[in-house]
């Protein structure tokens, strides 16, 4: 940083000279210079050097003295002079008081220009931050490449801008800092930002001190936040690797690609797996909210939205401290979770609203759909069993035609009866015979009976329920339910007409 030494030593006018306090000169920064007056601008920097010819102070030695102590106040690197007469001197009074509040004053004469004096030490002020930047920055790199750690890195950036100095990650997770103990009040906070893309964050404790340095952003950019993206840059890439090599275990897992469970249960302990223990298994995918949209499970988006939906599966793993390993190809995911029988149908239905309601808060437009495995008990094998239970869930999940974006195994082993059932020609006659006077009463009326005799089933035989959620009065319904079984033959009050009319409905695929 350039220092009031540095201007003394530098500056090609002839004739400067030192009043008061030369001394602490090496100490002192110097971020600025301004030509200021009686009575003092208020909006002198800190740091500044103040340029005056003191009109109004000559001829008063109190005056002078309070502008003095009014340039100290305003926290001015030193108060440079010009006097017209060439024979004045200030008094000892005048010097004393200089001393005293340990103001540096300085003389020049008065045929030099403060212009000239302003122009070459801002070059020079600038020049020095620069060769200061570019040191700090060698020795990051120096830093980065013999790989040390960010808390070398810290330790660097706090001898830069002479202040404890501390790196922390996105998610403000401090991952160097320049002491064992950095301080947390009035901390600059200066995002590791390099074209957009954020890294994470720098903080400045004491900002005060370094108020010059942190105004530039540019320099900043380019000497200090450059270099230390670099080791974010590493760690990402190593966990990129890390996820990759994550991915693949869990996916050859649910593939059974291996040909000895016992290694894998050795490979996943290194990768912090404990296959031993109980499981579920998820399986959901990305698709679009409309039907006649169609996600390219290989395009930029689709990428985007894979990594979006790994940091959030990495990020309810650690805010709800459970065991998951997950695996995806493409807007497909496989996810397995530890849990026992208790906690079973509470992870189901907390895990999958936890990440619905991070996912629809990004991507409104998007839907995810879920199939929910049984459970895999302690010390079993069948990873890949479960991952097939899941994934037939899924599929089920994808041709229901109802609201429910979520099915678990044993919502498949009833669809599966009824497609086996759909596939007998003597029972599709018969569903067809009992629903065909109704289907057929429906394309001539507007009174939806197949779909007030769906939603009838859906509410268990509640009328009020089924009134409500289709908009009509009891009378009205009730009405309808009397034609739907004048035209089927059968009792809605019979058990097994009722368990008939949901067979015959189900295979015709009305829900």
């Amino acid at each position: 940083m350039y220092t009031l030494q540095d201007f003394v030593k530098e500056l090609p006018m002839e004739g400067l000279k030192i009043l008061a306090n030369p001394s602490a000169f090496s100490d002192i920064i110097v971020s600025s210079l301004s030509v200021q007056e009686r009575p003092l601008d208020t909006f002198v920097q800190k740091d500044e050097i103040i340029l005056s010819t003191l009109i109004g102070c000559l001829d008063n030695e109190e005056i002078f003295k309070q502008f003095l102590k009014d340039v100290k106040a305003s926290q001015a690197a030193a108060l440079l002079v010009c006097f017209k007469d060439p024979s004045y001197r200030p008094s000892k009074n005048i010097i004393d008081c200089a001393i005293e509040i340990g103001l540096p004053l300085l003389c020049l004469p008065w045929e030099v220009r403060f212009a000239d004096v302003i122009h070459f030490a801002t070059r020079r002020i600038h020049d020095k931050n620069i060769e200061s930047y570019k040191y700090t920055r060698d020795r990051l790199f120096t830093a980065y490449f013999s790989s040390q750690s960010l808390d070398d890195a810290a330790r660097i950036l706090s001898q830069f801008f002479g202040s404890h100095v501390a790196i922390a990650g996105k998610n403000l997770d401090i991952k160097g800092q320049s002491c064992s103990k950095t301080e947390n009040d009035n901390c600059a906070v200066i995002d590791i930002r390099v074209h957009t893309i954020l890294w994470g964050h720098l903080y400045i404790c004491q900002p005060e001190k370094c108020t010059p340095l942190l105004e530039d952003d540019k320099l900043l950019e380019q000497y200090i936040l450059l270099p230390l993206s670099l080791w974010f840059n590493k760690e990402n890439i190593e966990d990129m690797i890390v996820l990759k090599m994550k991915n693949d275990f869990v996916w050859d897992l649910a593939t059974k690609n291996y040909s000895s469970f016992s290694e894998m249960t050795m490979q996943g302990a290194k990768l912090g797996f404990n296959l031993s223990a109980s499981h579920i298994c998820f399986a959901f995918c990305v698709c679009a909210n409309e039907s006649e949209q169609v996600l390219d499970e290989y395009s930029p988006q689709a990428a985007k939205l894979s990594n979006f939906m790994e940091d959030v599966l990495i990020a309810e793993r650690k805010r709800r401290k459970l065991n998951i390993m997950f695996a995806d190809r493409g807007l497909q995911f496989i996810v397995f979770v530890e849990a026992s029988k208790d906690s079973y149908s509470f992870i189901a239905e907390d895990f999958i609203a936890s990440l619905n309601n991070a996912f629809v808060k990004d991507y409104p437009h998007l839907q995810l759909y879920w199939g929910i495995s049984d459970m895999l008990p302690e010390n079993s094998e069948k990873f890949h069993q479960i991952s097939q239970n899941a994934q037939l869930a899924l599929r089920y999940c994808l041709n229901n035609k109802d609201a429910s974006h979520v099915f678990t195994y044993k919502d498949t082993q009833f669809q599966q009866v009824i497609s086996e059932l759909s596939l007998n020609e003597k029972i599709n006659a018969v569903a067809g015979e009992v629903l065909d006077a109704m289907i057929e009463y429906d394309k001539n009326s507007s009174m939806e009976l197949m779909n007030t005799l769906v939603e009838f089933i859906k509410n268990d035989g509640n009328t009020s329920q089924t009134a409500r959620n289709m908009h009509l009065n009891r009378q009205s319904l009730l009405y309808r339910l009397k034609k739907i079984e004048s035209l089927t033959g059968m009792s809605l009050n019979q058990r097994k007409d009722l368990f008939l009319l949901e067979l015959f409905t189900r295979i015709h695929s009305y829900y």
